[in-house]
């Protein structure tokens, strides 16, 4: 092969903090103390519908920046709705996406660094390596921050290309990038 593609999140970055304890660090930021449990229910509540929604037929969300906001303002609405917090849903929904997005709300896990070295090893520099994630515009902060951009060739993120997983578009998209062909990748 001449690329390998790999995912962003929890595939290279994970989250510093799970959403719960991210959650309740906001909400206790803004006067609002939460157990740890009630935010157990109300993931559990938010999870189902984003699940659904992500498995639905013909979904279009993760092609378009201003529809995968829109989904994340659903989720942590309903999450605020389930913790009895509805009405504060314009007031802490901006603070939250805030909090998740930051770049330093990431981190790598343990084996990227060595494993991207190995295979830069193996494979010289014939080998191109890329991004191709369902994700926001607001990835390539994140991945400049946790110092992956020398490792990289490229990183495509749906909401910025306007094409998301599993279409083979994208895909050919990421090869195009770095004049490798598709049977290649």
């Amino acid at each position: 092969y001449r690329l390998l593609c790999l995912d962003a999140g929890f595939t290279l970055l994970a989250p510093r903090r799970t959403l719960g304890a991210a959650l309740r660090g906001v909400l206790a930021e803004h006067g609002h103390r939460v157990t740890q449990a009630q935010v157990h229910r109300a993931w559990e509540a938010a999870d189902r519908w984003f699940w659904s929604e992500y498995h639905r037929p013909g979904n279009r969300i993760w092609g378009d920046d201003a529809r995968i906001d829109e989904v994340w303002r659903q989720y942590h609405g309903l999450m605020l709705g389930e913790l009895g917090l509805g009405d504060l849903r314009e007031r802490l929904i901006d603070l939250i996406l805030a909090a998740q997005y930051a770049p330093d709300s990431w981190e790598l896990y343990p084996d990227v660094l060595p494993t991207l070295d190995a295979l830069r090893e193996q494979h010289d520099e014939r080998l191109r390596m890329g991004i191709v994630s369902d994700w926001g515009s607001n990835l390539r902060p994140i991945i400049t921050a946790v110092g992956l951009d020398s490792y990289l060739d490229f990183v495509l993120a749906s909401g910025a290309v306007g094409l998301a997983k599993p279409d083979p578009a994208f895909y050919v998209l990421a090869a195009a990038t770095v004049g490798v062909e598709p049977k290649d990748a």
